[in-house]
């Protein structure tokens, strides 16, 4: 809580400093309800403030992850780039955690007999 004129020159100080805002929110494991509708996707965007250039917004909700991109055009000329980027990334996790736990699914005597 300052005097708005302090407020202004602080922000204008530390928005000139930056250049993107990320930020990564885990949000409810199960689906809420407004006004006894279910809410099929919850999404928010980050603050941006000065002369940011590039904002991303991750959110988790009821086992789904939205992403959301907010960019100066004359920075980012095609912020969907990022999302495809972000989504070939997770998919590619992703597929790596299923090859390497498949050997964990095996029977207990099976890994066994691989160990000698």
């Amino acid at each position: 809580m300052t005097p708005s004129r302090l407020q202004s020159v602080a922000l204008d100080f530390f928005g000139a400093k930056g250049t993107l805002v990320l930020t990564n929110v885990p949000g409810p494991r199960q689906r809420l309800y407004l006004a006894g509708q279910r809410l099929e996707r919850v999404m928010f965007w980050v603050p941006q403030s000065g002369r940011l250039g590039l904002g991303v917004s991750i959110l988790s909700y009821a086992g789904e992850v939205m992403v959301g991109v907010a960019s100066d055009a004359g920075l980012v000329p095609d912020p969907h780039q990022i999302v495809t980027g972000f989504e070939a990334e997770l998919a590619r996790l992703v597929g790596g955690r299923r090859r390497r736990s498949a050997p964990a699914r095996a029977p207990a005597t099976e890994n066994k007999s691989r160990q000698r």
